[in-house]
């Protein structure tokens, strides 16, 4: 029977794994209190959380809201990178971070939804291009064969109304002077 601070821990870890859009977890071991307080003050500022809990009441948490799958990627000491806005935006502030700073921060994986992603997939996620570039790449990939199509229509119509402009001053033209008759033979 969990003890009522447990509970408590359980209901909050509930809570945020409700509302959120993405959860990484994480194993920390190594990590100095300043790397923490470094990468939580990142994950802070936009708007992401960095958790630390212990595994089985993550668990219970996680299961309650349906994301079980969470508790197959957490091996020891684990923290949680919970995001409530774009899928990919927790996992590049991570990764990135890892990478430059060469802190010993290992991903293990995470879940978004209810799809349960290895440590590959979290660098796959982070290796995206964010929400509104790929829109605007999908837009224009749209529109460019309008464009085409457009510039092509608009081509030959150019061409025809040249052709029937031409056409129609040879027809306002005065009729030409037929030849003169055959001039004389010069002896």
């Amino acid at each position: 029977m969990p003890t009522q601070e447990k509970a408590e821990q359980i209901a909050m870890l509930e809570e945020k794994l409700k509302k959120a859009t993405i959860v990484l977890s994480a194993e920390f071991r190594g990590l100095r209190v300043k790397e923490v307080s470094e990468l939580r003050r990142l994950l802070r500022k936009n708007g992401i959380e960095y958790l630390v809990a212990k595994r089985t009441l993550v668990g219970i948490a996680a299961e309650k809201v349906g994301k079980g799958g969470l508790k197959t990627v957490m091996k020891g000491p684990t923290a949680l990178v919970v995001g409530y806005g774009e899928v990919n935006e927790p996992a590049k502030i991570v990764v990135d971070h890892v990478a430059a700073t060469k802190i010993p921060l290992t991903v293990t994986g995470g879940v978004m939804g209810a799809q349960v992603l290895d440590a590959n997939g979290v660098k796959s996620l982070a290796a995206l291009l964010p929400k509104p570039v790929l829109l605007a790449k999908l837009m224009g990939s749209m529109k460019s064969p309008l464009y085409g199509l457009v510039y092509g229509l608009n081509f030959h119509m150019a061409g025809l109304a040249r052709v029937l402009e031409g056409r129609r001053k040879q027809l306002e033209a005065p009729p030409a002077e037929p030849a003169a008759a055959a001039a004389p033979a010069a002896s």
